[in-house]
């Protein structure tokens, strides 16, 4: 027989191998197994834990040890303080990210705008949080996934915000004829060439979700040169951003006519979200 503690020890000790996080992870894992939350488990480590749940929290745990994200392996990660249902195919939302969130909710507050744009639809992490906490906002979003698509609906639906998203499938601003106040992206920006060296959780996301193409900004040249047909009189560009990409970034945004580019880092000082104005002439 094995208690909450012993179990909860051994998986620790198996993902101590492959990550810093081994605490964390075998802590949800078993959260996941046990249907009880962190509260239940510190509270009760002696209690004995029935054979066929152990079972399946080691099936887990080697899923995990294999490299499998455990955000894949317990369906859902948390961003802005929402619950985000996702799954193989669907991107993962990332703290990071969130920066991109506060800013362009900054200055959707700041303007009034009410019209947003989201491009790489993803998990619905940015603009299900723009609609969640702006209420006045409705957002369109394009996506050629259509997986992504199917569980960024099931996302609003669940956060309450479904009726006021426009999923739309399309390449960038192919299937698109309106036009909007904020246009908003974190799209692919990792170079061809290194896909391949990214740490092993990366392997199991969607390539089509990373690869940046030749250089990791396609997308962006892309977004930028075609995003001009696309806003209202007055409107907002934003960027999330490769560690290394923000200065480029903002010279072709300020060749291509946008002006008041902003830069800023995340917790870590690193530069992560552009932002520049677009005025029509």
């Amino acid at each position: 027989m094995k208690r909450i503690n012993d179990i909860l020890r051994r998986g620790e000790s198996l993902l101590e191998e492959i990550t810093q996080d081994y605490k964390i992870d075998a802590k949800l894992l078993l959260e996941y197994v046990l249907q009880k939350d962190s509260l239940y488990i510190f509270m009760n480590k002696d209690e004995i834990v029935d054979e066929a749940l152990i079972h399946q929290y080691d099936l887990l745990l080697d899923r995990r040890h294999s490299g499998e994200p455990l955000q894949y392996i317990i369906g859902h990660q948390s961003f802005m303080g929402l619950d985000f249902k996702v799954a193989p195919g669907v991107l993962i939302p990332r703290s990071d990210t969130e920066n991109l969130v506060l800013k362009v909710i900054e200055k959707i507050k700041e303007f009034n705008y009410k019209e947003v744009l989201d491009i790489g639809t993803g998990s619905g992490a940015i603009h299900i949080s723009l609609c969640h906490y702006l209420e006045n906002v409705t957002c369109t979003t394009v996506d050629i996934s259509e997986t992504a698509i199917a569980i960024a609906k099931e996302n609003a639906e669940n956060l309450g915000v479904r009726d006021r998203v426009k999923y739309v499938k399309s390449d960038i601003f192919e299937n698109i004829n309106t036009r909007f106040d904020v246009i908003v992206s974190n799209p692919p920006y990792i170079p061809t060439k290194v896909i391949d060296d990214l740490q092993e959780e990366l392997s199991h996301e969607p390539k089509i979700a990373l690869d940046g193409g030749e250089d990791g900004y396609d997308f962006y040249r892309r977004i930028i040169n075609e995003s001009p047909e696309y806003f209202n009189d007055t409107g907002i560009l934003a960027f999330e951003v490769g560690h290394d990409q923000s200065q480029v970034i903002k010279s072709l945004l300020e060749s291509s006519g946008f002006t008041n580019v902003e830069i800023h880092c995340d917790l870590s000082g690193i530069e992560r979200v552009v932002l520049a104005r677009y005025e029509r002439l």
